[in-house]
């Protein structure tokens, strides 16, 4: 080999690790972000964002605007109260037995008058 030919060769192979090195140093400095690398895929990505935080507002508002119909304390302890005021197991029973010996006592008075006659 000719000493040209040593030098070109050796100057090619420089210059290929320099590009590398540089390559490397670029993809490096744009990953350090902790995005995707590049900046290509932004403006989708920010428009996904924008559209998310659209639908985001929406829920919330709707969700201000079931609250506002929403039923006051008010309201709550006024049914709390008639809750409270309906009858419980035992009065239903009381009252379903009271009933039974009403008619019971009915059906049968002819038989009662006449046993203690």
């Amino acid at each position: 080999m000719s000493e040209n030919n040593v030098v070109n060769l050796f100057t090619r192979l420089h210059d290929s690790q320099e590009a590398k090195l540089k390559e490397l140093t670029e993809i490096k400095t744009l990953k350090s972000g902790g995005g995707g690398g590049t900046f290509d895929g932004m403006e989708p990505r920010v428009r996904a964002l924008e559209d998310d935080m659209k639908r985001l507002l929406q829920d919330t508002a709707e969700i201000k605007g079931m609250l506002r119909s929403a039923p006051s304390a008010v309201a709550f302890g006024e049914l709390k109260g008639r809750v409270d005021s309906l009858p419980t197991t035992a009065k239903m029973a009381a009252i379903i037995s009271l009933a039974v010996g009403v008619l019971t006592l009915l059906t049968r008075w002819h038989d009662i008058v006449i046993f203690f006659s």
